[in-house]
């Protein structure tokens, strides 16, 4: 059965809203989703929409077609995509008449947006990118504009030249992006984000030409060098850890090649700042990692405790209805083995008695039956045996004599002075504030480390 308007959820995402997205319901529409090669040129487009008889269909113009897509599959590729809805007038163009994509489609929503409930719209990608702000700039120059602008806008701005770097096909090509975008009047962080950019990029390709010189010939072989294989882009959408992946990769190789080229280690401070710079960018990458890792994991934690709370709680009552029943039973056995025991016992001391009296009757030697062994019960209805375990355990009958013990030895155990330095610290804090005046034993130090 086909919905009434199966595009109103599109028609509401073209407008800015949230696209919403119902899991065996899938939005139909027009959407864009990025291939392997991070250019705008490298889109695809996607129509999804049911046919008379309710069926969903699909229609692509890279992967194929769409027509061998099945519910499942189209319902995966609606996820990736539909928060990047395209106009009607947007799909024709580029997927039926060859059009190419305007470059705002090239942006993407960040984490955070995400999370936010942001939708993607041409306009949030040419804000992204900052056209609107270089229409109105000098076409020589790209300078923070006076207007306000929020940060994360200008970081774009400046995003979209490193980008640009980054795709520079020579060192050449590279340096003359990096010289069209005037850092001059640029705060030093922005600076030595671009500058950084253009280390990496640098690196990059000095690699690849050192990859390009011919192998060494091998003694013994007489056969041509291995081929070097150059890692062809597919079509691919690189996924997020593969993005920040190649990007740690990039830095580190600028890092160690600017590093070789000065000697391992700063002459100045100018280097010793760089250095300092590089630090700083590998733990944003560091903190992206911890940041998507966080968000692409919350979905799972949040999936398992809602299986936790469909299940646990049954579990845990039974659980503690188990334990009741148990201590209720045990404390019947213990009484009624006791019972049986002070039988056993009575009965034993009757069976010598009688035993007694008769030798003395008869003035034969006493001959007493074998003393009987109480009955003990263990179980009860269809419960399995109820048993008590014993183990041995040792304690601490004399805390002083055995931290003295353990302080004379040769090779005091890690795990006793891994225990005397936290209490250290914690009275050590002590002593600090005035509460203690002294503690035998400790003493202050300071450790650097690295932040």
């Amino acid at each position: 059965m086909v919905e009434n308007n199966q595009w109103a959820r599109w028609q509401r995402a073209i407008e800015g809203h949230r696209i919403e997205t119902e899991r065996g319901n899938p939005p139909s529409g027009y959407f864009m989703q990025p291939t392997k090669k991070p250019d705008p040129q490298h889109l695809e487009a996607i129509c999804v929409y049911r046919d008379e008889d309710g069926t969903l269909r699909c229609i692509r113009n890279v992967f194929g077609d769409g027509s061998n897509m099945n519910a499942d599959q189209i319902e995966e590729l609606v996820a990736s995509c539909c928060f990047y809805p395209i106009s009607y007038e947007t799909y024709v163009a580029v997927a039926e008449e060859g059009a190419p994509w305007p470059p705002e489609y090239a942006t993407r929503l960040t984490m955070k947006e995400q999370a936010a409930g942001v939708a993607w719209t041409p306009a949030l990608g040419r804000k992204k990118l900052g056209l609107d702000l270089a229409e109105a700039a000098p076409s020589n120059a790209v300078e923070k504009p006076d207007i306000p602008i929020s940060i994360p806008d200008w970081d774009n701005h400046i995003h979209a030249y490193r980008v640009k770097i980054e795709r520079a096909t020579s060192k050449d090509d590279a340096l003359a992006i990096f010289e069209e975008f005037d850092i001059d009047g640029l705060p030093r962080v922005d600076k030595v984000r671009m500058e950084t950019m253009l280390d990496t990029v640098n690196a990059r390709f000095d690699a690849r030409e050192a990859a390009k010189k011919p192998a060494k010939a091998v003694a013994g072989h007489n056969g041509p060098p291995e081929p070097i294989l150059d890692d062809h882009p597919t079509d691919e959408e690189p996924t997020p850890d593969e993005k920040l992946t190649a990007e740690h990769t990039a830095l580190a190789m600028g890092c160690k090649a600017w590093l070789e080229a000065i000697g391992g280690k700063p002459r100045n401070k100018a280097e010793a700042d760089k250095l300092g710079d590089y630090a700083t960018a590998f733990g944003r990458i560091k903190k992206s990692a911890e940041d998507q890792h966080k968000v692409e994991k919350a979905p799972v934690l949040e999936s398992g405790r809602l299986i936790d709370g469909k299940w646990f709680r049954t579990r845990d009552n039974a659980e503690g209805a188990r334990k009741r029943c148990l201590t209720i039973v045990q404390e019947w056995i213990d009484t009624e083995n006791k019972r049986l025991a002070e039988e056993t016992r009575k009965a034993n001391e009757d069976a010598e008695r009688i035993a007694a009296k008769h030798a003395e009757q008869f003035d034969a030697p006493i001959t007493a039956p074998p003393p009987a062994e109480p009955e003990r019960i263990t179980s009860v209805g269809s419960m399995r045996a109820v048993s008590t375990r014993l183990r041995e355990v040792w304690v601490v009958s004399d805390p002083a004599a055995f931290a003295a013990y353990l302080c004379a030895l040769e090779n005091p155990p890690a795990e006793l002075l891994e225990v005397l330095g936290k209490l250290a610290n914690k009275l050590g804090a002590s002593i600090k504030s005035g509460v203690i005046k002294e503690i035998p034993g400790i003493s202050p130090d300071v450790k650097r480390s690295a932040a």
